[in-house]
């Protein structure tokens, strides 16, 4: 890898440590601030805390999770909601509340596309970026399929931590999202 490439590399990987940090300290501020009374008001942090993708037998193809959840807990957490989900009518409504979130899917293909919003969050946003997150899978694979979710978990991610930080939709254009990726990819092909 040429110097330039490895510099590039750095930049990303700083940039992505820097808005996940900038995120967990947001948050921090916010959670100590409703603590000890020192907001006038209680802040209202609408977010996404996860997101899964599951295949038609229930199996947990890919995970995501902007909140900390311990791991112990993960694998029940999981297996609930996406039993959940799966067994809904599929012309009955696509939101669901589970304990304080509220569960949005989509079906897209063979794959059931599952994020845990707050309940303050609006509902049909989540629901549309879900469209927005394929779409841009789309763009980037050509076709997205289940097997790009087998074999590319890294891509689905990178893609995926593009658009969201720290639970917040932070970009729709698909252009800019898959613009550093494009990079990365011609970078790393050298």
């Amino acid at each position: 890898m040429t110097e330039r490439g490895g510099s590039i590399l750095r930049l990303i990987s700083y940039f992505f440590t820097s808005c996940l940090y900038i995120s967990e300290v947001y948050q921090g501020v916010i959670k100590v601030a409703e603590r000890f009374k020192c907001l006038r008001y209680k802040a209202v942090v609408t977010m996404m805390h996860y997101m899964l993708i599951v295949s038609k037998d229930g199996n947990v193809q890919f995970s995501h999770y902007f909140t900390h959840i311990n791991s112990n807990s993960r694998t029940a957490l999981e297996s609930r909601v996406a039993s959940k989900c799966l067994s809904s009518d599929k012309d009955a409504c696509h939101f669901l509340g589970e304990g304080d979130h509220t569960l949005v899917f989509r079906w897209f293909g063979p794959c059931l596309f599952i994020v845990a919003a707050d309940d303050t969050e609006n509902e049909l946003m989540v629901y549309e970026f879900l469209s927005l997150y394929v779409s841009a899978l789309h763009r980037y694979f050509g076709k997205f399929s289940e097997r790009h979710v087998l074999f590319n978990v890294d891509r689905l991610h990178m893609v995926l931590e593009e658009m969201v930080v720290g639970g917040e939709i932070v970009e729709s254009s698909i252009r800019n999202v898959l613009s550093p990726i494009h990079m990365l990819d011609t970078v790393s092909s050298r």
